[in-house]
């Protein structure tokens, strides 16, 4: 009997998690944010700190990969417009039904411009403005990693890496 949540909060969300989507020859960010070196956090640099491997198992953990390519619920870059839709139309009932939500409708998404996700979440963003007018918002974090939005500051200070290990160049450090 709790009231339905306000919205959602996308964090740095893994949105495609087809075997396609750590294509370093097709998806840009993989090739252009994975880290630069190997080691510890201290020696990235500039870019993510999600290394591609890394994702490419948590992906393979999570599901099949025939379920991980053809379901929409376990990567979401695969939802139809129509599907997409509902959530719409959920927002629609729920102005003329007075305010109860059945479902999160208002989205804000953020990521950093360093992430390896960050063409799929690009791609994301521009599939919910257009499936939901008005209700779907985005911050990109420059030069920031993934899950900066709300790790970024502690692990620039107390780990010293991205940035270029510089906490000034960073926006969530300013």
């Amino acid at each position: 009997h709790m009231p339905s949540p306000a919205g959602m909060l996308l964090i740095s969300p893994f949105i495609d998690l087809r075997d396609c989507s750590a294509d370093q020859e097709t998806v840009p960010s993989m090739a252009a944010n994975s880290p630069k070196e190997n080691g510890g956090l201290a020696h990235y640099g500039c870019g993510d700190m999600l290394p591609r491997n890394g994702y490419k198992q948590v992906c393979a953990v999570y599901a099949s990969s025939a379920a991980r390519a053809t379901i929409s619920l376990i990567s979401p870059i695969l939802a139809t417009q129509e599907e997409l839709a509902v959530l719409a139309e959920a927002e629609r009932d729920r102005a003329l039904l007075g305010g109860s939500k059945k479902l999160p409708m208002e989205t804000l998404m953020l990521w950093g411009d360093q992430e390896i996700l960050l063409t799929q979440d690009e791609q994301m963003f521009h599939k919910l403005s257009s499936a939901m007018p008005g209700l779907v918002a985005k911050h990109v974090v420059r030069d920031g990693f993934h899950v900066s939005p709300v790790l970024g500051l502690a692990t620039i200070e107390n780990v010293g890496c991205c940035a270029g290990n510089n906490p000034g160049h960073s926006e969530v450090a300013r």
